[in-house]
């Protein structure tokens, strides 16, 4: 077994594994538990290790367990690991996803919002986003969530095209529980569901704080759909910010407080869209730009 992919695995363990880590890891080609340790830069991750004396083996499992449940995996020196995961500071070293990441080949829009839409965001979605959907091929992320996340998911399998969803909870353990019936029709659209996070593992709080970052990574563009002050949609648009991207916004009315989010949001400089014609005035220049740089193999990491 890959000696890189089983470092990259403590990542779905700790967090803690750094990149220069695996960049010894990689340079030593180290075979023995003992040196591991001895070379390791993260003092919290030596100790981790220095306590699990059967970290090794544990490691193998649970390779082994992914690829029992024929579930891909790439780590940060993979062919085929994701170009926009290095616009990210931390980008992951290691994640899983089931499906296939063709569909970031072409041009991506990254969509979020409130859990709680309106009525004027639903028909907005399902009439200007559908219409875009439909016409033309864009691939649409994001992160499973009950109310907007989910609608964009499902009118891109109505529209037949690609979605990619992000969990804030391992493989094993979906969250939230619903997105389950749906994931056969987000893979029947050639797209995936991916995690950072090891296959049993419960979603917990801070880790739709580092899910957004990667949510904010995928897209050319991200589409906020009403959202309150101090919610993850608002993170997802900072990170999106920081990396470069534009931030588009649904305007809403200041009278309603689960909306303020976005309104702040047009404030300091997103890009207001009224219809479907603004949508693909921003993403219209994305569309040349769409390579297969940003593609994978489709048998990495698969039995």
């Amino acid at each position: 077994m890959d000696l890189l992919t089983l470092a990259s695995s403590l990542w779905l363990q700790t967090h803690t594994l750094k990149l220069q880590d695996l960049e010894l890891i990689r340079a030593y080609q180290l075979d023995s538990e003992k040196d591991w340790v001895n070379i390791l830069s993260n003092e919290s991750l030596k100790q981790y290790l220095l306590n699990k004396p059967n970290w090794f083996e544990q490691a193998k499992k649970d390779i082994a367990l992914l690829e029992a449940k024929r579930i891909r995996y790439l780590h940060y020196f993979s062919d085929g690991y994701p170009d926009r995961f290095l616009t990210i500071d931390t980008p992951p070293l290691f994640f899983t996803y089931i499906g296939s990441l063709q569909p970031l080949q072409s041009t991506c829009l990254t969509v979020v919002g409130t859990r709680d839409p309106s009525l004027d965001a639903c028909v907005w979605i399902e009439t200007y986003l559908q219409d875009v959907l439909r016409k033309h091929n864009i691939t649409t992320v994001s992160g499973a969530a009950i109310g907007v996340d989910q609608m964009s998911h499902s009118l891109a399998v109505f529209c037949k095209r690609s979605t990619i969803a992000i969990l804030p909870s391992g493989l094993g353990s979906i969250y939230p529980q619903n997105f389950e019936r749906q994931i056969e029709h987000v893979l029947g659209t050639g797209g995936a569901v991916l995690s950072e996070y090891p296959y049993e593992q419960f979603m917990r709080k801070h880790h739709f704080y580092q899910r957004n970052r990667l949510l904010a990574s995928l897209g050319q563009a991200l589409l906020v759909v009403e959202a309150k002050r101090k919610s993850g949609s608002l993170i997802t648009a900072r990170y999106a910010l920081d990396m470069g991207r534009d931030v588009l916004v649904l305007p809403s009315s200041p009278f309603e407080e689960n909306k303020l989010g976005t309104l702040d949001l047009l404030y300091d400089g997103a890009l207001p869209v009224r219809d479907d014609l603004d949508l693909i005035g921003y993403l219209g220049p994305y569309f040349a730009k769409s390579k297969k740089g940003y593609g994978h193999k489709q048998d990495i990491g698969g039995p």
